[in-house]
């Protein structure tokens, strides 16, 4: 959300699902049944964060899209082709050609001075440039999953949900790890995606009768599919002019809900490192070094919460995904006998989610302590202990502190065109950055934000255009023209 609130999307976003419905996980003994548990706020904040200017926010990828891709043709710089298929990338003398084929047979050929594969799991391009990808072996399962359009299921949930653990259906338990399946709110209203037991996505009449089995009597289905739970990350991020990001460079599974915003900043990362280069004020060490770095040991960091272990070769998971103990009747009983069942079956249920609805440190946290374009301090790296604990910190590698500031913004509105040098003091000169920056035709901002100094714990802070700390201190002329060769990939 800060990355969209820079590009003023934020608010489009943030108003797409349901006004008021939530953002609970809720699990329900069956549609319509009792209420076995709750964790509030799990998927989106219903309260401001002390830690950031925006909420965690629920916008499903049908609503989710259609903001991007406006965003995306309202820029004169971008072209958006529908039925395009990229079969290969190859390399010639001018740089990478995509070798492509539309929905009528013919081929295509797009040549580019650099190519970003945000293919998916499956894309070809990675295989293609022979970029192997490590983790534990997939799970041997196949998830049918269903998309649907009910008015029924609205009336037969409890309010503030957006996604629903259902145990069974009304007839009794389905006695499995994961009960009759996890199903979510898409737009609050009428569209609905279930993924569970009993679905067939090969056989519509199969999923339409377990989908009124449950209790969506009125359900439409609108498409089916199938996955399966993988784990794993690509060897490189990048090979010649060709990088990956998105899930075509790491594939994880649903725990913690964070595949999008780790490849989101994949892509928000290498933008500002495209820029830079193609602009001419930014080093090799941009593309050739720190991206890899950077974006790898996010994917990592990413994977290593869902306890992938890298130390075993293979690699392995001991949690590749929740389960939690299989329901039984006196969950459907009525009166104090099932509701004290159902009391210590959600008490279990919540504390078998663990950290996957309380992880800000996963959230905001991500270090890039030792790569090649960050200048340490060699201040002590913040608690890296556990996914629920975050310290805002201005140390080199992290993400910057928000801070309000006295004019209504955040420091986090500070950042994005170029670098931005934060000056906490009145007495601090920061003439030597603005000379080396103008030396270098590097876009550099200095902030007066006084209101700043205890969070960032000095009196200047350099900050990227991506909102992570390059230097902090205070420097000389010879020392101001160092760090910015150093930031800039020199």
């Amino acid at each position: 959300m800060e990355h969209l609130r820079r590009h003023g999307l934020s608010d489009a976003v943030r108003s797409a699902f349901r006004s008021g419905w939530g953002g609970d996980v809720i699990v329900l003994n069956h549609l319509g049944g009792q209420e076995v548990a709750r964790i509030e706020d799990a998927l989106a904040d219903s309260r401001d964060r002390e830690d950031s200017p925006e909420r965690e926010v629920w916008a499903p990828k049908p609503l989710f899209d259609p903001i991007l891709l406006a965003a995306a043709l309202a820029a004169e710089t971008v072209s958006v082709e529908y039925g395009v298929n990229v079969e290969t990338v190859r390399d010639d003398a001018r740089g990478p050609v995509c070798i492509a084929r539309d929905e009528a047979g013919g081929d295509l050929e797009v040549h580019a001075r650099y190519v970003v594969a945000c293919d998916g799991a499956n894309g070809r391009v990675r295989r293609g440039l022979g970029i192997e990808r490590v983790g534990p072996p997939p799970l041997s399962i196949r998830i049918p999953s269903v998309y649907f359009r009910s008015k029924k299921v609205a009336e037969r949930v409890p309010r503030g949900g957006v996604q629903y653990s259902l145990l069974g259906t009304p007839d009794g338990p389905t006695k499995t790890p994961v009960g009759a399946g996890m199903m979510i709110a898409v737009d609050g209203d009428a569209l609905w995606r279930l993924h569970g037991i009993g679905l067939d996505a090969n056989d519509e009449a199969v999923t339409l009768g377990r989908l009124r089995a449950l209790g969506a009597e009125d359900a439409e289905v609108l498409a089916m599919a199938e996955w399966t739970p993988d784990q794993g990350l690509a060897t490189a991020y990048r090979k010649g002019a060709v990088f990956l990001a998105g899930d075509a460079a790491k594939v994880a599974t649903p725990f913690g809900g964070l595949s999008v915003n780790v490849g989101m900043s994949d892509a928000f990362d290498l933008a500002w490192k495209f820029e830079a280069t193609l602009r001419g004020w930014g080093g090799p060490k941009l593309l050739d070094e720190s991206y890899d770095f950077e974006r790898r040991r996010a994917g990592k960091t990413l994977l290593e919460y869902q306890q992938v272990d890298f130390t075993t070769d293979p690699p392995t998971c001991a949690r590749p995904m929740p389960v939690y103990d299989a329901p039984d009747e006196s969950l459907w009983e009525l009166g104090p006998k099932g509701d004290a069942a159902r009391s210590a079956y959600g008490a279990g249920w919540v504390a078998s989610r663990g950290d996957e609805y309380d992880k800000p440190l996963v959230d905001l946290g991500t270090r890039y302590d030792g790569s090649p374009i960050v200048w340490d301090d060699h201040s002590p790296a913040p608690d890296g202990s556990s996914a629920r604990i975050y310290t805002p910190t201005a140390k080199p590698g992290g993400r910057a502190p928000h801070v309000w500031l006295a004019d209504g913004r955040s420091t986090i509105d500070l950042f994005g065109a170029g670098f931005t040098l934060l000056r906490t003091s009145s007495t601090v000169d920061a003439s030597s950055f603005e000379r080396a920056a103008m030396e270098r035709g590097l876009p550099l901002r200095v902030e007066f934000v006084p209101e700043a100094i205890s969070a960032c714990a000095a009196s200047l802070v350099l900050v990227r255009p991506d909102g992570y700390v390059a230097w902090r201190g205070e420097a000389t002329s010879a020392e101001a023209a160092d760090v910015l060769d150093r930031v800039r990939g020199c």
